[in-house]
């Protein structure tokens, strides 16, 4: 692919890359565009491209192969463990912060956990 649309960043700089296109899609949608096209073959491509006044640039195209069930189901078994022993190890850290409070000063914790409960909901 990098030969295809001649390309110099080096291959370790490609994820920063695509990081770096995707925020500035994100940030600025009146300067960047970004455009999937689905092939009839089951594939398809993720054009960037960058909106200048008289005419449209592609910084970069990226195509994409539909991958086996299984290969799609091992990657979301294995990032939702993944997400699982983090939410464990916060856990872990949160029952660590909270015992160490209750120790040294118990009543803010009283105070924190009547302050949550007066808390509303994000966006009310």
């Amino acid at each position: 692919m990098r030969e295809g649309q001649n390309l110099s960043p080096q291959f370790a700089d490609y994820l920063t890359m695509l990081i770096r296109l995707f925020n500035s899609a994100l940030q600025n949608p009146d300067t960047f565009r970004l455009q999937i096209q689905l092939n009839p073959n089951n594939s398809s491509d993720l054009f960037f491209n960058q909106i200048l006044p008289y005419k449209q640039l592609q910084m970069l195209g990226c195509h994409f192969e539909l991958l086996k069930e299984e290969t799609v189901y091992r990657h979301i078994k294995y990032r939702h463990q993944l997400s699982l022993i983090h939410l464990e190890q916060m856990q872990a850290k949160l029952a660590t912060v909270c015992k160490t409070i209750k120790e040294k000063n118990p009543s803010l914790i009283h105070h924190i956990c009547k302050e949550v409960q007066n808390m509303r909901p994000y966006g009310q």
